[in-house]
């Protein structure tokens, strides 16, 4: 009976992960903690701060993702959004001016900055500095953009 439910409770779970699609989340981050949230602490983000268990908004698919060579050597990845999710973008961060954002993609946190003004652009630009984190960033975006017919 155990062996029953063991099995049962790992295939629902699995079943559930397998539904979960990548997409590119962002939270608000709080120094108190959120019923039902998560505290994030990596190596990265030291004792960041606590996030809602689903974030506030999410990019399940984006217009196009590349490598960017900026003036002076440095690569950034470049994401471009469609025009509903730059207006959805432009709204969430006129909402949270002067709060700490997180960005996550594939459950991983990517960056965490303050929030100075409304950011109306729908371009995004990620810096990374180290080249294989950047690849495997970059592979993963990649995911959410629609292949072309």
């Amino acid at each position: 009976m155990k062996a029953t439910l063991l099995a049962l409770t790992f295939a629902l779970a699995f079943s559930a992960a397998a539904d979960e699609k990548p997409a590119l989340e962002f939270y608000v981050i709080s120094p108190k903690k959120i019923e039902g949230g998560r505290f994030i602490d990596t190596k990265e983000f030291p004792k960041l701060g606590h996030i809602s268990a689903k974030p506030e908004l999410k990019m399940a698919s984006l217009k196009s993702v590349a490598l960017r060579r900026l003036p002076g050597g440095d690569t950034t990845i470049g994401i471009h959004l469609k025009p509903a999710q730059s207006d959805a973008f432009a709204k969430f961060t006129a909402q949270h001016v002067g709060q700490k954002i997180l960005l996550m993609l594939e459950g991983k946190p990517l960056m965490a900055p303050t929030l100075r003004e409304k950011i109306r652009t729908p371009a995004l630009q990620l810096s990374i500095p180290d080249k294989t984190k950047r690849k495997q960033i970059l592979q993963s975006l990649q995911k959410l953009v629609p292949a072309k017919d």
